[in-house]
């Protein structure tokens, strides 16, 4: 009951699927379509990572089943926090290319031979080349970093969108309870109109020069009906 009340004195309650910070990739595709995509592409390449390094990749490969099957069990049951482990992923592949670029910046003017040979030239003697070899790996992870920083970003938006679903939609509950969504109208009354006007049709008001009197004028329907209602009353009392 907590957080409902928490959710309702909150501002931002209407959701909006349309809204434009639910789409990526110029407004075009929404988050959660693009997560999906996300997380199949990185499925096969974790598929071939272990299959390309196998025997020696079984020891992470629980890791990466947990990774997978909590990631798929979000995206279908639309839960943001199962979906942490899946930004937590990406956002370690940005810090390690981060890494990366920063050690053959400054590993590759401190020893230029040994960065050739960890980027897998042992046997490259040219210096032009051994350059531009360096500057392209540079250029690569450099690459890689903005694709998985902004992968990273998209699956926090994707999060956000599932927490503003699940906000409006307890908001939702709150403001029309199921009791009151699960009730079935049985009485049906119907409106009797009464006999007769209640009040006469029309007064006429006429006033008086000499004596500044105020005469009201009922209708002859009006007068009928109250002789009437007094000989009804008269009745009664004979009666009694």
């Amino acid at each position: 009951m907590r957080d409902y009340w928490k959710t309702l004195l909150e501002d931002d309650i209407y959701y909006d699927e349309a809204n434009p910070k639910y789409r990526c990739l110029f407004n075009l595709y929404h988050v959660a379509r693009v997560t999906r995509i996300f997380t199949l592409l990185h499925t096969l390449i974790l598929l071939a990572f272990v299959i390309s390094y196998f025997p020696y990749s079984f020891v992470g490969l629980p890791v990466i089943i947990t990774l997978i099957s909590v990631t798929v069990f979000s995206l279908v049951n639309e839960h943001s926090l199962t979906l942490i482990p899946f930004y937590a992923y990406l956002t370690v592949l940005s810090i390690c290319n981060a890494l990366i670029i920063a050690a053959l910046v400054v590993y590759g003017f401190i020893n230029y031979r040994q960065t050739v040979t960890l980027l897998g030239y042992p046997n490259l003697h040219s210096l032009p080349v051994g350059i531009l070899l360096i500057l392209s790996a540079k250029l690569t992870f450099l690459v890689l970093l903005v694709i998985f920083a902004w992968q990273a970003h998209v699956v926090a938006k994707c999060r956000q969108y599932f927490d503003d679903k699940l906000d409006f939609s307890n908001y939702v509950r709150l403001a029309v309870p199921e009791s009151f969504t699960d009730t079935k109208i049985t009485d049906v009354k119907m409106l009797v109109k009464p006999i007769g006007p209640l009040v006469p049709e029309y007064v006429l008001f006429s006033l008086s020069d000499d004596n500044a009197e105020v005469k009201i004028k009922l209708t002859e329907r009006l007068s009928n009906e109250s002789s009437s209602s007094s000989e009804s009353s008269s009745n009664d009392h004979a009666i009694r």
